[in-house]
């Protein structure tokens, strides 16, 4: 990360957004509320800052319902804004574009790319080749936990 290898010497970054399998939001509250709450552990972004990724992805920051009734691709719009809306330096997205629609998908890929452009460092997995390659500057991949093959795209 920014030339910069980490090892045990070298910690990882105080600033890593991610997206995983189950995110772990407040189901009984609903997406703003989720994510500002979220916010308030380092208190490093405003309102106005969650609105803006929310809007982005295309959830209403307005809207109050529950968590528990979103749909899938909802769910994982709310994880994506949770990852980047504190614009980590590292950013580790595990098979972020599962539940999206197209245009879903089109915007996460977006988002990556803005992220590279500040210069964060972003790692994703995905299964489709043809996703990837777009976006990313070097695709390795994993079989059987070794590295099977390296791709450089840029």
């Amino acid at each position: 990360m920014n030339n910069v290898n980490i090892t045990k010497e070298k910690a990882i970054p105080k600033k890593v957004g991610a997206i995983i399998d189950n995110v772990g939001f407040l189901n009984y509250l609903d997406g703003f509320t989720n994510l500002k709450l979220l916010a308030e552990i380092q208190n490093n972004i405003d309102d106005e800052k969650i609105k803006y990724y929310m809007n982005r992805v295309g959830l209403n920051p307005s809207e109050k319902k529950h968590v528990r009734s979103y749909s899938l691709g909802m769910k994982q719009k709310l994880g994506i804004v949770q990852a980047i809306m504190e614009e980590p330096e590292l950013v580790l997205l595990d098979e972020a574009t599962n539940g999206l629609d197209d245009e879903g998908v089109k915007i996460f890929y977006e988002l990556v790319l803005e992220l590279k452009k500040r210069n964060a460092t972003v790692i994703l997995t995905n299964h489709n080749y043809d996703e990837l390659k777009e976006v990313c500057d070097e695709i390795i991949e994993i079989d059987g936990g070794k590295i099977k093959s390296r791709y450089e795209t840029a």
